[in-house]
């Protein structure tokens, strides 16, 4: 049976892929992966070599997995050039490395907590209104912070940003190496 390894992006987490999962379990075996320093991952290793390691230890059998990653998830998904395929969505270098001078005024932006999910759901379509399953994408990125009572950011983004330019330098060679590559870009 093939086998398929979804990789959210940075901030993220694999309620990303929650419209996904039921459609390709029917056809196909699917392991989402919670990338370090995320969420409930249990390493904080944020360098791609660590984020690498991670997605790795979820693959079996290369020549029989796919590999779909959204944005970071998509560079991630270029070190495994053996794979059966890759998918990227919505990601390309050039375009990434030129939004990381804007990131961290956008992130700076962001409310730094909500009072509860409806909140940061609303919060969530707003920003976001092409998103179907915003309550499940939102939900993965907050946890319950036990001193404010609030949802706070699982990833405090501005303390990554030491690696942001190693998660999307040299992603469009990767890219052009593997097997069956495929890129998917939205017009958001």
């Amino acid at each position: 049976m093939i086998e398929v390894v979804l990789v959210h992006g940075a901030g993220q987490s694999p309620n990303t892929w929650s419209a996904l999962v039921p459609r390709l379990s029917h056809h196909c075996l699917v392991h989402t992966v919670t990338l370090p320093g995320h969420g409930g991952s249990t390493t904080s290793d944020m360098s791609m070599a660590g984020m690498v390691e991670c997605v790795k230890n979820q693959i079996k059998n290369l020549n029989n997995t796919i590999i779909i990653g959204h944005s970071l998830g998509g560079s991630i998904a270029t070190f495994f050039p053996d794979a059966l395929s890759i998918v990227m969505i919505d990601i390309c270098e050039a375009t990434a490395l030129r939004s990381l001078e804007s990131l961290p005024m956008m992130i700076s932006r962001r409310p730094r907590d909500f009072s509860d999910v409806e909140e940061a759901t609303t919060w969530y379509k707003r920003h976001n209104p092409q998103c179907k399953i915003a309550k499940e994408a939102i939900s993965g990125q907050l946890h319950l912070d036990i001193h404010t009572n609030k949802l706070t950011w699982n990833v405090d983004l501005l303390k990554t940003q030491p690696y942001w330019p190693s998660w999307f330098e040299g992603m469009d060679d990767r890219f052009l190496q593997c097997t069956n590559p495929l890129l998917i870009l939205s017009d958001r």
